[in-house]
């Protein structure tokens, strides 16, 4: 969920995720971004992340999951 500060949008992507600290963190400064993908196993967390954020993917298992050509990313 991306901010309304103006500048340039950041792309990020993480690996467990958790209750996504980057992007409470990037909130709390005012920055503009964009997740691309997260994974995280726990199922709570999982459904914090759903219920909070509007995220196009999020994995259950890093070393499972079938990796999409690479995505440039700003922050990881």
């Amino acid at each position: 969920m991306p901010t309304n500060a103006p500048g340039p949008v950041l792309l990020v992507a993480t690996d467990f995720s958790g209750m996504d600290a980057p992007g409470w963190a990037m909130r709390s400064i005012g920055a503009t971004f964009r997740h691309l993908w997260m994974s995280e196993q726990v199922p709570a967390a999982r459904n914090f992340l759903h219920a909070n954020f509007q995220i196009p993917r999020i994995d259950t298992d890093v070393l499972q999951r079938a990796l999409p050509a690479p995505e440039a990313t700003d922050i990881y």
